[in-house]
């Protein structure tokens, strides 16, 4: 069994990669959002005589392309923020049935904080 300080060691590790992870996931979101905002079909409108694709030109494909990297950011930022979550609860878990090793932790999250 590790002692107090060991496990609040590895806790300490998980807290880092808990903050990263929800760090991680709201720039996927917001990346998502931004892009799920664009869009420049207006710009990309022409006579439809003029090339091919008709009156949109490229924008129904450029439109898929977007909507496509739009909902993988929405997964990533979904999962990463799941993930995030467990990681809270298991630290929950260690902490709320081990003073000691809660008491080091909040040591450890003092001397080493998330920037």
């Amino acid at each position: 069994m590790p002692t107090p300080e060991e496990l609040a060691v590895d806790l300490h590790d998980l807290w880092f990669a808990e903050k990263a992870l929800d760090e991680m996931a709201g720039a996927q979101t917001s990346a998502a959002a931004a892009l799920s905002g664009a869009s420049p079909k207006a710009a990309l409108e022409r006579p439809s005589g003029i090339g091919v694709g008709g009156a949109h030109g490229i924008y129904d494909t450029w439109a898929s392309v977007r909507d496509q990297v739009a909902s993988v950011l929405t997964t990533n930022g979904t999962n990463l923020a799941d993930s995030a979550a467990a990681m809270r609860l298991c630290i929950v878990d260690f902490t709320d049935t081990e003073s000691d090793v809660r008491r080091e932790l909040e040591r450890r999250k003092q001397e080493i904080p998330y920037e």
